[in-house]
């Protein structure tokens, strides 16, 4: 048998999402290269790259940026970017990060913050 990579757990979240936001760097590379898929959003919204900048995991938001991850498109159901998230949360580096790949500075959240 061979594991649903993608599966959705009954708060939407899946194996990446949950590896994202514990910083799990060597599981989270492991799991896109066995096909996960990255810009896979929870109920709530959340993406991987949203897990790992609201917790502050410099280095799985880096790997996921690698691979493809979306910093711009995607929002979770508050209409927040993994660059708000990273703010919001107090993570710099995780913040610096984001702004040199490109995470669009000016973006509002669903109450115009």
């Amino acid at each position: 048998h061979k594991a649903e990579i993608n599966l959705q757990s009954s708060n939407d979240d899946t194996a990446l999402m949950n590896a994202a936001f514990q910083g799990h760097e060597r599981v989270v590379e492991l799991l896109i290269r066995h096909g996960a898929e990255i810009n896979l959003q929870s109920g709530k919204g959340y993406t991987p790259l949203m897990n790992a900048a609201t917790k502050g995991h410099e280095r799985v938001v880096e790997l996921l940026l690698q691979r493809g991850a979306e910093i711009n498109k995607l929002k979770n159901g508050n209409g927040e970017t993994a660059l708000m998230l990273a703010v919001i949360n107090g993570h710099e580096r995780v913040v610096e990060l984001l702004l040199r790949r490109g995470a669009e500075i000016n973006k509002q959240n669903s109450d115009g913050d």
